[in-house]
């Protein structure tokens, strides 16, 4: 999320991409506990937090560059 907000958009795309290969699997909905039949871990809320909010920065389309103003 970094990366993105210091607008590199590619290489936080990047970056995004290799972390999400390697997350473990998620609850499959936020009320479900479980993972393959065993209970979640309690960090697994925040660990879909962070991805969420990270998947929605990085699908987000970029927006034009503003068009400065000329002084009036």
């Amino acid at each position: 999320m970094s990366l993105f907000q210091q607008h590199m958009p590619e290489e936080a795309r990047k970056l995004f991409n290799q972390a999400e290969a390697q997350m473990p699997t998620l609850p499959s909905h936020e009320t479900e506990p479980l993972v393959d039949g065993k209970s979640a871990s309690h960090d697994d809320p925040i660990r879909r937090l962070a991805y969420q909010q990270a998947k929605s920065l990085i699908e987000r389309p970029s927006a034009p560059a503003a068009e400065p103003t000329a002084p009036r």
